[in-house]
């Protein structure tokens, strides 16, 4: 099983716990190519209850403290090992805003974060626009963390949520919004981020109607593409880097072997002089 962490990062009302509940509701069951499973039990049990509750129209409360969400993840011939982690949206502000790491809490979410295979950013459009720069700072600050320590960046999608309610305000271009108000982000990532508008539930007539598991899971589905595509690159590049040294080794092979032969070749010509040279015994007279 190859081990992935993708850690789902958002501030408050961003629709965390929403997005898992409903991702798991729909993956449970397996969906196109993806299948998911709870570590435990009872997780299993919770999230479910969850997803029924969502569908019959009642929101859960707001996270009040840190839990970690444990998966099997099969995706096509893959499995995966997946960790989410569910928080107080406060605890991100605090983390990542004013880099105050000085609880268990906030140190758990900074080392999990700051390790991540994959992270899915949840952004809510709506509250980007107070002229706080909240988000574009915290997010910031993160990706200049694996910048100024040298490791490898994670796989990160920005995800907005809440489309049916802000598809107006966001647009039809997604990269000209981040660009906007987004600026810093925008600049870290550079050419092609990941980028995703989506909601997890829709409200209709009162009620409230999951997503499709497609549309749920669409942001899962980036960062899973994108850590694939990585790995299939770093095969390729170990392929051809082995490649390469058995060139090398083969070329080293061939000059020895050559130096070997030319060497041999000198040694049993100057054999062959110093025979011809010496006179052999049936030349010899004596003379009495």
């Amino acid at each position: 099983m190859q081990t992935c962490r993708i850690v789902v990062l958002g501030g408050p009302a961003a629709g965390k716990t929403v997005f898992v509940a409903s991702l798991y509701h729909h993956l449970w069951q397996g969906t196109g190519s993806f299948s998911m499973r709870a570590a435990t039990g009872s997780m299993h049990s919770d999230l479910l209850a969850l997803g029924e509750q969502l569908c019959q129209g009642n929101m859960p409360p707001a996270t009040q403290a840190l839990r970690h969400f444990e998966f099997e993840l099969k995706h096509g011939a893959r499995t995966y090992s997946l960790r989410f982690l569910d928080y107080p949206g406060e605890l991100f502000r605090k983390v990542f805003y004013d880099t105050a790491v000085d609880s268990e809490e906030a140190r758990e979410l900074y080392d999990l974060s700051t390790s991540a295979d994959g992270i899915i950013a949840l952004v809510d459009p709506a509250s980007m626009l107070d002229g706080t720069w909240d988000i574009d700072f915290a997010l910031s600050n993160l990706l200049r963390f694996y910048s100024s320590e040298g490791r490898n960046r994670p796989k990160m999608v920005i995800a907005f949520t809440k489309r049916d309610k802000t598809e107006a305000l966001v647009g039809h271009r997604v990269a000209s919004f981040v660009n906007r108000h987004l600026p810093h982000v925008a600049s870290e990532l550079g050419r092609g981020m990941r980028l995703q508008h989506f909601c997890s539930f829709i409200e209709s007539n009162g009620g409230i109607k999951l997503s499709q598991a497609d549309t749920i899971a669409a942001p899962l589905r980036s960062v899973i593409d994108a850590i694939e595509v990585d790995d299939a690159q770093k095969r390729r590049d170990y392929y051809m880097r082995r490649l390469a040294w058995q060139r090398s080794l083969t070329a080293w092979a061939i000059a020895l072997l050559a130096l070997l032969a030319i060497i041999s070749a000198f040694v049993l010509g100057v054999v062959c002089r110093d025979s011809a040279a010496k006179p052999s015994d049936s030349a010899l007279t004596i003379d009495e």
